[in-house]
């Protein structure tokens, strides 16, 4: 396992939100956690009654932690929380298999080191946002095709595609000026000049 690899895993589309809270996904912790350590395993804690989990005043707390080799090598809390990510006095079972849940992940992604940043307080790694392109035909020609095109029941995005290479043009590259003698081409063939 190579803890400093794995802390910049980009685990992006594993994560889910709660609240405004963002965390990974179990099953893709679990996952991760049995490619790169196949031998460990995850468990909650159980207490002296038997169940899953410690009432206290403060609220319903989960304990899970790792093992490899029968040794305990990991372990974390995370209080059970109501939809506001506020501590529980009394959650159903639901709310605390949720909550085993969303403990494991937590756990494993602070062993392995998967998706750590969420739990430093930090966001989601920033994504640049797309490029957004710019129609340069002008929008009354773009008005003018879609019509056209809807007109000759040019509808299938194949059609529209082979159009546009047999004319040889780009509505985002092609200028106004250019696209005038596209125009006047099309309608030639299509005898509507």
């Amino acid at each position: 396992m190579n803890f400093e690899k794995l802390k910049s895993t980009d685990c992006t589309k594993y994560v889910e939100k709660k609240g405004n809270f963002n965390y990974l996904s179990w099953p893709y912790m679990v996952e991760q956690l049995r490619i790169n350590c196949p031998d460990a395993t995850i468990h909650a804690r159980i207490n002296t009654d038997g169940m899953p989990y410690f009432a206290s005043d403060v609220g319903v707390l989960i304990e899970t932690y790792i093992k490899i080799d029968g040794l305990e090598v990991w372990n974390e809390w995370l209080p059970v929380m109501d939809f506001k990510n506020k501590a529980m006095k009394e959650p159903t079972a639901m709310d605390i298999n949720k909550t085993i849940q969303r403990c494991k992940a937590k756990c494993i992604s602070e062993y392995l080191g998967i998706g750590l940043y969420l739990y430093m307080g930090e966001d989601l790694p920033e994504q640049p946002a797309p490029e957004k392109k710019k129609i340069t035909i002008g929008e009354a020609n773009v008005a003018w095709l879609v019509g056209f095109c809807k007109k000759k029941e040019i509808i299938a995005p194949e059609e529209k595609k082979t159009m546009q290479e047999h004319y040889g043009f780009d509505p985002y590259k092609t200028t106004v000026e250019e696209f005038a003698k596209i125009k006047e081409s099309i309608m030639e063939d299509y005898n509507e000049a």
